[in-house]
């Protein structure tokens, strides 16, 4: 046998490795699994929108954002983590920002408002959605449209006298984009499309507001 002794060191390292790693990763949830995600943070006196932006775009946490009904953005938040878990990253934020709470949904975090509730918005993103299976390759702003364009979507829309802001600049290609992901999802609601969206595409938040004068257009970010 060659290098018995290089052999046995080998073995014995990556015996250790399942060890130590295995009751960490084994039997955990999706959930479980995003929230002990290890980041390490520095922030000093940026916005809970800025916050949110970092951990979506440069740590890849899908994140859901519900905007209040009178939004706020004059909270200043400071986190100093060094390979935290993400549930600690998401408490303190929530310390330092009372008027939003944080949870799970579908494996993705939604951060919905503790005061101000917008109950539009609210109802928007419970309706039920039979079915959603847009067409594989679209852009951000397609999905959108293809989320206004559905039947449930566009009969609430219509019954509350709203609109969807459709407009959006040029779109350029990520390089997460992958164009054979399927988001088609059934027996679902408006809030576990998005969510679908934002944790299988390259697409990795959702910010749902109110905006205009008489506060009847729906502004859908992605």
């Amino acid at each position: 046998m060659r290098n018995p002794v290089r052999r046995f060191l080998v073995t014995t390292s990556l015996l250790l490795l399942i060890a130590v790693w295995s009751p960490l990763t084994l039997g955990q949830t999706p959930a479980e699994t995003l929230l002990n995600t290890p980041l390490t943070l520095h922030f000093k006196d940026e916005t809970f929108v800025y916050v949110l932006s970092n951990l979506s775009v440069e740590h890849r946490i899908p994140i859901g954002l519900e905007l209040a009904l009178v939004p706020k953005d004059d909270a200043l938040l400071s986190i100093n983590v060094e390979n935290e878990p993400l549930k600690l990253v998401l408490d303190l934020i929530a310390q330092q920002e009372p008027d939003y709470r944080w949870e799970v949904r579908d494996s993705v975090i939604n951060f919905v408002p503790a005061r101000s509730r917008d109950s539009l918005l609210e109802q928007l993103l419970e309706t039920k959605v039979s079915r959603f299976a847009p067409k594989k390759g679209m852009d951000k702003y397609e999905l959108r449209n293809a989320i206004a364009e559905l039947p449930e979507v566009k009969a609430f829309l219509d019954s509350h006298h709203l609109t969807v802001f459709r407009l959006g600049p040029p779109t350029y290609r990520s390089i997460y984009s992958n164009d054979a992901v399927d988001l088609s999802i059934s027996s679902t609601n408006v809030r576990g499309v998005l969510n679908k969206i934002i944790k299988e595409s390259e697409h990795t938040s959702w910010v749902l507001k109110r905006r205009g004068a008489s506060q009847s257009t729906i502004y859908l970010g992605m």
